[in-house]
């Protein structure tokens, strides 16, 4: 019968499982949330528990680590929620995941050595894991994350629970501890912030689009949309890129503002584009949205040209017959110098104002 036993070291926690012909090791020790914690990394003598601080309203992280000297079919992960001392509450919202490990072949050009956590090739912690349970492997170090979300009214004190970490039918706790500040987060705010988000054919989100295969924005890729500016907006970011002339999932002929040729005149289909935005906004109905690019580097691949002009070129744009699908021909790039640009060595990003679709905000 197979059986867990627990002790603390001086500043530690060390786990093990024992079963009947063999001990089997599997050690668990907490880490700063901020650091990459690779595959070799070694147990370290640390504060036993987890211990995160948080204003109402804002969500932090901490992070513990486990490795194994024999594999491991089935680890879980999982946390209550955590009960104030005083018996003022409860944090419900609290998630735990483990982190995917990706190999990095080789580093991004130029290398700065005071900056570098391992040098590749390496594998790295990156993105959440869905799976939970995980395999562990032997002698590997992986890492999971526990997510608290404090709610603006939450009473200020410490709240306490327990991590509980579940190798194959055995069982370890590590404690955690939140320290709520009265000092509140406001839920709305002025600083805009926000990571790119690509959608082109070559970016991660095609390539995931590529591996779930379908065809382009079916229901699978408004889900995968839904869950991105979920994410986002959970993360406080409030800025949201919706290409205007920029190719989406399928390559240079797919636009989310689409032109049709009607004769000699033209129009523009702007459903895909609304959809987006309505997607983003009904998570954030305050947020801004973004509209991409106008215009790319010019053909030498510079902003601007020997003479300090601004040296862009607007992307090759598909033209499609206004009574068909079939394909009307193709208005190709053409170089853009604009003499009130040619001091402005910023002006590569152009943040146009586009007509408001349903309540989304002018692009400022």
């Amino acid at each position: 019968m197979t059986r867990l036993t627990c002790r603390l070291l001086a500043a530690g926690m060390l786990c093990w499982l024992a079963g009947p012909s063999q001990a089997t090791e599997v050690r668990v020790w907490v880490v700063d949330p901020l650091t990459k914690v690779l595959t070799d990394a070694q147990p370290q003598d640390v504060d036993p528990a987890v211990r995160i601080s948080a204003a109402r309203g804002e969500s932090e992280a901490g992070q513990v680590a486990f490795r194994s000297d024999a594999p491991v079919k089935a680890l879980g992960i999982s946390v209550t929620p955590l009960v104030s001392e005083k018996g003022a509450g409860k944090l419900e919202a609290v998630e735990s995941v483990f982190l995917n490990y990706h190999l990095l072949e080789q580093a991004t050009q130029p290398v700065i050595e005071g900056e570098l956590c391992a040098k590749p090739p390496v594998m790295l912690p990156d993105a959440f894991c869905l799976r939970n349970p995980i395999a562990l492997p032997a002698h590997t170090t992986r890492s999971a994350w526990i997510t608290v979300w404090v709610p603006e009214d939450a009473p200020p004190g410490t709240y306490r629970s327990t991590v509980t970490l579940d190798a194959d039918g055995a069982k370890a706790a590590v404690p955690i501890e939140v320290r709520v500040y009265e000092a509140v987060v406001p839920r709305k705010r002025s600083l805009k912030v926000f990571n790119w988000l690509f959608y082109d054919a070559g970016t991660d989100w095609g390539q995931l689009h590529h591996r779930l295969g379908g065809e382009p924005w079916d229901d699978r890729d408004w889900e995968t949309l839904k869950a991105i500016a979920r994410n986002m907006v959970a993360h406080r970011q409030n800025l949201f890129t919706v290409p205007v002339l920029h190719n989406v999932l399928t390559g240079s002929e797919v636009f989310s503002v689409k032109v049709l040729k009607d004769g000699e005149s033209y129009r523009f289909d702007f459903s895909l584009f609304d959809r987006c935005v309505e997607t983003f906004l009904k998570e954030d109905p305050d947020g801004t949205i973004v509209g991409g690019y106008l215009a790319l580097f010019g053909a030498s691949g510079r902003t601007l040209d020997a003479q300090g002009n601004l040296a862009l070129r607007s992307p090759a744009i598909q033209l499609w017959d206004a009574r068909g699908r079939e394909k009307a021909g193709r208005l190709e790039s053409m170089d853009v110098d604009d003499p009130i640009h040619r001091r402005d060595r910023h002006a590569v990003r152009l943040n146009v104002q586009m007509r408001a679709p349903m309540t989304s905000p002018h692009i400022p």
